[in-house]
């Protein structure tokens, strides 16, 4: 009964009709004007309402109740995850969908049911509980026809990428593009991929840079979002096993935004873009233009997770060609602070490693960035394939500087050496890594005299098809 009548206080069942989704505008809410409730208050009596009703047992209540109680728990789950309290938001998604534990898929609660199980996914995955995100998602993408299920495969391909199984990801995500009616070959070829950045420079030779960022106007189609935040995700995948799909898969969500529409979720490929500009084609003219193309349109975006991912891209292998090392750590530190913000703590941590790298090859004290990669770590516990790159880097400094820190010890034996990170990489198919621990041996080698140890690291590193690509290693 408190549940029921806090509940009708700040009309629960009205803005749960209204739809379940939605952020509750509080103006709107049965208070009188003259209390002035703030929002954070309102936020803890919608908890308090649903966390009422959930101490009852479901099987005592009608079906009816259960139903409008797990809308409840859904309007609740919305707004704590819209102001990034994951841990709440999951809590009631799952107790939303126990409640409907006889009513899950229905005709009637077909959309709730939706909406509960695609709220668990996406807020244990940003929890790193991957296992039971996979799980939630999986359960929509069962009931669901294939063109609906995107945000869930979304998620899907995110929880791979969270374990580290790049090359899962990729393969998932390209069976996803085929199902979507993309052009993506079954074996790519250098002709292909050259011909591929031709045709698409051939389209956007007809916009100005302006007139790219204006190409979608109107409503904000959710379904194409969810499609390009999918590319998104298959494109970190590729990024980071080196597949030879990804110019060609590039390519093909720069032709889908050109066509359908430029989100910020379209940043991520033009940046990349601009990346096989320079790398591939040695044009840095247009690679130019893509990129401040991505910057474009991230200006006119508001503040994301997407959003950061490009921008961490797009500074860290783009930008990074044509202003100083100084200027790059700065942009990537800026995100750093607007990632933390939002509670967006794989983007913070991502750029802020970036940011570390830039400080070491400008000539950063090394015992101060050791110390600074330290503080980082203990914020990784729950992004293991980061706090990987983050050890490599941490192996070199050491070896530099002839001082072992405590970075491996934060993890409590699950990552116990660089030996072990390099294995795992082998495992995994994880060139980047892969390729990274070989670099920095041969650096450490190569300084300290040992040329034919650093002889040994090359050939090694060398080997590895992502070699051949530019970092920002190889500019300064």
């Amino acid at each position: 009964n408190i549940g029921v009548c806090l509940g009708m206080k700040v009309s629960l069942d009205q803005h749960y009709m209204m739809g379940q989704l939605e952020m509750i505008d509080c103006s709107s809410l049965s208070f009188e004007a003259s209390r002035n409730v703030e929002s954070q208050e309102i936020n803890a009596i919608i908890g308090i309402a649903a966390n009422q009703v959930n101490r009852v047992d479901p099987s005592s209540m009608e079906r009816s109740q259960r139903i409008r109680f797990a809308g409840w728990n859904m309007v609740a789950a919305s707004q704590f995850a819209k102001r990034f309290n994951f841990g709440a938001s999951a809590h009631y998604c799952k107790k939303g969908i126990d409640l409907l534990y006889d009513s899950l898929w229905c005709n009637e609660t077909f959309d709730l049911s939706r909406a509960l199980h695609e709220g668990a996914a996406s807020a244990l995955l940003f929890l790193g509980d991957i296992s039971d995100a996979q799980k939630y998602a999986n359960v929509v993408i069962d009931n669901l026809p294939f063109a609906d299920s995107l945000a869930a495969q979304y998620m899907v391909l995110r929880s791979w990428e969270r374990m580290g199984k790049y090359e899962e990801q990729v393969d998932r995500g390209s069976a996803i593009l085929r199902g979507l009616n993309f052009d993506i070959p079954l074996e790519p070829s250098p002709s292909l991929i050259m011909d591929a950045m031709a045709h698409i420079s051939n389209i956007a030779s007809k916009y100005s840079i302006e007139q790219i960022a204006k190409l979608r106007s109107g409503k904000v189609d959710t379904r194409k979002k969810n499609i390009l935040l999918s590319l998104n995700s298959i494109i970190t995948g590729a990024l980071r096993s080196s597949s030879p799909f990804l110019p060609l898969i590039t390519c093909a969500v720069v032709n889908y935004s050109l066509q359908n529409g430029v989100y910020e979720e379209s940043a991520l490929s033009f940046a990349c873009l601009g990346y096989f500009k320079i790398a591939l084609a040695g044009d840095y003219k247009e690679a130019r233009y893509w990129a401040d193309a991505t910057k474009q349109i991230l200006n006119k975006s508001g503040t994301s997770i997407a959003g950061s991912r490009a921008r961490i891209f797009l500074y860290g292998f783009v930008e990074c060609w044509y202003v100083s090392l100084r200027e790059t750590g700065s942009h990537l530190l800026g995100i750093n602070r607007s990632a933390v913000a939002m509670g967006d703590v794989e983007s913070a941590v991502h750029s802020m490693l970036f940011s570390l790298r830039c400080s070491f090859y400008g000539s950063e004290n090394l015992s101060l960035l050791l110390q600074s990669h330290c503080e980082l770590m203990r914020t990784m516990k729950r992004y293991k394939e980061l706090a990987k790159l983050a050890l490599i880097d941490v192996v070199m400094i050491e070896t530099l500087i002839g001082t072992k820190s405590n970075a491996f010890d934060i993890f409590e034996g699950t990552i116990p050496t660089e030996n072990f990170i390099l294995a795992d990489a082998k495992a995994k198919q994880n060139i980047v890594s892969i390729e990274l621990i070989h670099t920095r041996r041969f650096f450490t080698a190569f300084w300290f005299g040992d040329y034919q140890k650093a002889n040994e690291s090359y050939k090694a590193a060398s080997s590895v098809p992502s070699s051949k690509m530019p970092k920002l290693w190889t500019i300064y």
